[in-house]
């Protein structure tokens, strides 16, 4: 049977990494958020260009945004 003050030690350890994987979640899940759209931009500008010269213009100016700004029309829209 462990002792009370290894019971405190553990409770402390065991908080501390629960405390250290949600920091790192939160973390990673913007780092997520932003290569996702990054990726999808990158996949549209490829795309774009095997349209016809003349549509590539306008095909282009649809991902014109760069991630901050996508991500503060996001937040308006969703407030």
């Amino acid at each position: 049977m462990m002792s009370r003050r290894m019971q405190q030690l553990f409770m402390v350890s065991r908080i501390h990494w629960i405390v250290c994987a949600t920091v790192l979640l939160a973390v990673t899940a913007g780092c997520t958020q932003r290569n996702w759209y990054e990726g999808v931009k990158q996949s549209h500008v490829h795309r774009c260009n095997e349209v016809p010269e003349s549509e590539r213009e306008d095909c282009l100016s649809y991902h014109d945004d760069n991630y901050y700004d996508y991500q503060r029309k996001r937040d308006e829209i969703i407030e």
